[in-house]
């Protein structure tokens, strides 16, 4: 027999599992209530106070799994269970999600302090695209955030992403989720100044502060070691156009090589466990305009149209994968940009990551959620 409890959340405080007689004298005890585990096809559901039971187990190794509607779900392997005794499963952590939402629209500021020959342009809705993904990925989200971040126009600079980031990342435990959005200039170079090893072109996106120098640009293998951990759940979504003619690009970049387009971002980005979602292709240009909710990124508009809908839900489990959300948005993009741009999504391992659990009063098993 196993009595346990299990440390919960309140607010944004992480749980952590803990396997007591009693919790009494246990510092910062708050119990999880309507936790569901299970060991050797044994069930139970944690009671108000934290507890449960697995009755019968006879002695020997198990793997223990865990999981709540709000949280991530832990497997615990090679557990044993003692006989007349509680049985210690360590300090795991249940799954949450730490956030990094980057938008921005208005770059280096004008005036004395912009140089004559700026070569990047403001953006009119990238700004917006970020408050939008925050409301629709982050706030209304059942499962827990953790760390939650956002940064734009002057607060996304360099210095600031590079930080946040990497704060997030070693903040992380191996079953927490990661979930980055940028949206504003990006594009691929094929000269920088002391190239790393590997093949050109070099994906980037655009800090509020570049001011010219590639190497004021986020290149992707910058990013790629920002995000380097033992942490394998990470995903990822770039928005990036340019605003003369509605899509978002540097085109005095394009005297440097520069070109539209994510390709190699996404497979730099794309070691195992990585999703990586890009709105357009690595030719194409990403749209934005006022006809999309008054002013937004077409991809951005239709991603989180499909999970404020509840539409992009497409088995009705309450749950609303990467792939369930690209899939609801890319033919809408298709359609509405008469074929000009076309979504991407990279993988390496699992497609379908959960990203966002539909609040159970809007949920009924069976239906997509209204």
């Amino acid at each position: 027999m196993c009595d346990a409890a299990a440390k919960g959340a309140t607010g944004e405080t992480r749980p952590r599992l803990i396997v007591v007689k009693s919790p009494k004298g246990v510092e910062g005890y708050i119990p999880l209530e309507g936790a569901r585990v299970t060991a050797g096809g044994v069930v139970d559901i944690t009671k108000q106070d934290g507890s449960f039971k697995l009755f019968p187990l006879s002695p020997g190794y198990y793997t223990v799994s865990i999981s709540h509607e709000r949280y991530m779900p832990l497997t615990i392997p090679n557990v044993y269970v003692y006989s007349g005794k509680g049985t210690d499963v360590g300090s795991p952590n249940l799954g949450v999600f730490y956030y990094l939402f980057v938008g921005i629209s208005d770059y280096f500021p004008p005036g004395p302090s912009q140089p004559p020959d700026y070569p990047i342009g403001d953006l009119n809705f990238a700004d917006d695209d970020a408050e939008l993904l925050h409301e629709s990925l982050y706030l209304t989200n059942h499962y827990a955030g953790v760390v939650v971040q956002k940064l734009t126009n002057a607060d996304a600079t360099k210095a600031r992403i590079e930080a946040a980031i990497k704060s997030i990342v070693g903040s992380m435990s191996d079953q927490d989720y990661f979930l980055m959005t940028f949206s504003g200039h990006g594009g691929n170079l094929y000269f920088v100044d002391n190239p790393p090893p590997g093949d050109p072109p070099y994906d980037f996106i655009v800090p509020h502060d570049f001011t010219g120098r590639t190497e004021e640009l986020i290149l992707d293998y910058e990013l790629k070691e920002w995000v380097r951990s033992r942490n394998k759940n990470k995903v990822f979504i770039f928005d990036s156009c340019y605003s003369g003619g509605m899509y978002r690009f540097p085109p005095s970049l394009a005297a440097k090589g520069a070109r539209p387009g994510f390709s190699s971002l996404a497979r730099n980005l794309n070691q195992e466990g990585y999703i990586v979602i890009t709105a357009s292709s690595d030719t194409e240009p990403s749209f934005e305009d006022r006809r999309w909710g008054d002013g937004h990124g077409v991809f951005t508009w239709y991603f989180c149209e499909g999970i404020r809908s509840r539409e992009a839900d497409d088995d009705g489990d309450g749950i609303i994968t990467a792939r369930e959300a690209y899939e609801y948005a890319a033919p809408k993009v298709i359609l509405d940009t008469g074929g000009q741009q076309h979504p991407q999504f990279y993988y390496r391992g699992r497609a379908d990551v959960p990203i966002y659990r539909i609040p159970p009063v809007t949920w009924a098993k069976g239906g997509k959620g209204r």
